[in-house]
């Protein structure tokens, strides 16, 4: 019986079996589909969302740079109807990209691009304010410069959010843990307050620098630059009237406001300063070297990295030669590096006459170099020109203009 009782059973199994087999395979089946199909959905949120992310930081970089480079211009008095129109582009570029990034990107990453544009929208119209010649109080070029540097901090709190975000999908608090901003956005924008201390790669070098590259033989470390120290200012002089008050004029002051000053001269400057002795007190004001010829290979490097240039005074040849890259000295191959090297700021007074500014290529040679992101200290209200040895003998340079250009456009 018992024998009886497992055939049967074995013949029941057979038959349940041979009947639900088709109905498990296709349970399996659409388990397996569904979960590969979830896959699929997170894998194209994910692609969908780090396309976003990207579209928005790089909009809202250049229009951050279209802005900046407009109010420059238009601070010089050389705003045109291009520059306008690139700027209207950028503007259209950055709503649009903003506008995908709301439907798309998660609102704790979405936090911080909306402090930043809060403060990029109000300089904008404060800029077609003051294109129209109708600003508001208070409301001019270099003070929406200032605007603009101040929100640097939210720039790099967005960057960061975005680029947590295609990782983790969402942020607790906007990339914020709790420390002060190095910079507050300026009190006219109303922001929501964002925590993250922001440290450049230029604060990241302050904090220990070592001057060193495989070439130079082996490491050494150089004294670190002073943590309250706002970087390092390459200060370049050239054989023109006035480099000789480039100490009292601009390297003392640069000095108090917290900057590292490395000075380098042309060779020509280099040899009025050293018979002079104002060489040897820059080198002592300093604590470095001044250069006016190239380091030989094997020889370590005499300067930190610069995190921003200010060629003052620059004479005519100088302007020539930097627009069109000609390097043939060291005080040449720096500024022209700078000029291709990302973040790395330029200011450049040059200290013409009026001939100067009459040959047929000046007017190129500043365009060429306005289009590199140079920040020319020129115009009437700076800097008057006159004709060649008719000008006043004791017209001193105007260092304080060059330094607030410098503060400006300092990162």
């Amino acid at each position: 019986m018992s024998a009886a009782i497992a055939a049967m059973v074995t013949a029941v199994v057979g038959v349940l079996g041979t009947l639900f087999a088709p109905v498990i395979t296709s349970w399996v089946t659409k388990r397996q589909r569904t979960a590969e199909g979830q896959v699929e959905e997170r894998r194209r949120l994910f692609e969908d969302r780090r396309t976003a992310y990207t579209s928005m930081n790089r909009a809202t970089g250049h229009f951050h740079t279209l802005l900046k480079d407009a109010l420059h211009r238009m601070r010089d008095g050389v705003y045109t109807d291009d520059d306008r129109a690139q700027l209207e582009d950028g503007r259209r570029d950055y709503r649009d990209r903003y506008a995908e990034a709301q439907m798309i990107v998660p609102d704790a990453v979405l936090a911080a691009s909306r402090e930043l544009n809060v403060v990029l929208a109000g300089v904008d119209a404060a800029l077609k304010r003051i294109d129209r010649g109708l600003p508001r109080e208070g409301e001019t070029a270099v003070q929406l410069l200032l605007d603009l540097k101040a929100a640097d901090p939210r720039l790099g709190a967005m960057h960061r959010s975005h680029a947590r975000g295609p990782r983790h999908h969402r942020l607790s608090t906007a990339g914020c843990d709790g420390a002060a901003l190095s910079a507050p956005v300026p009190s006219r924008y109303v922001v929501t307050p964002c925590t993250r201390r922001v440290r450049t790669a230029a604060a990241r070098r302050r904090t220990s620098l070592m001057y060193y590259r495989p070439s130079d033989g082996p490491r050494q470390e150089e004294e670190p630059v002073s943590a309250d120290s706002r970087g390092v200012l390459g200060v370049v002089g050239t054989a023109t009237d006035g480099v000789e008050t480039l100490r009292t004029g601009l390297v003392e002051p640069a000095l108090a406001l917290g900057w590292q000053v490395a000075v380098t001269l042309t060779p020509t400057a280099g040899r009025w300063l050293r018979a002079n002795g104002e060489l040897d007190r820059l080198e002592s004001l300093t604590g470095l070297p001044v250069r006016d010829t190239p380091r030989l290979p094997a020889e370590p490097r005499p300067h930190p990295v610069a995190d921003c240039y200010v060629v003052a005074p620059a004479s005519a040849n100088y302007v020539a030669k930097l627009a069109t890259g000609i390097a043939d000295n060291q005080a040449l191959t720096q500024v022209s590096e700078a000029l291709g090297t990302v973040g790395v700021p330029v200011v450049v007074f040059p200290r013409i006459n009026a001939a100067h500014a009459r040959h047929p290529a000046w007017e190129g040679h500043l365009g060429a170099l306005r289009r590199a992101g140079v920040s020319l200290v020129y115009g009437a209200d700076v800097w008057p020109l006159h004709e060649p040895r008719q000008g006043p003998a004791d017209r001193e340079l105007p260092w304080a203009a060059i330094l607030a250009n410098t503060a400006v456009r300092a990162d």
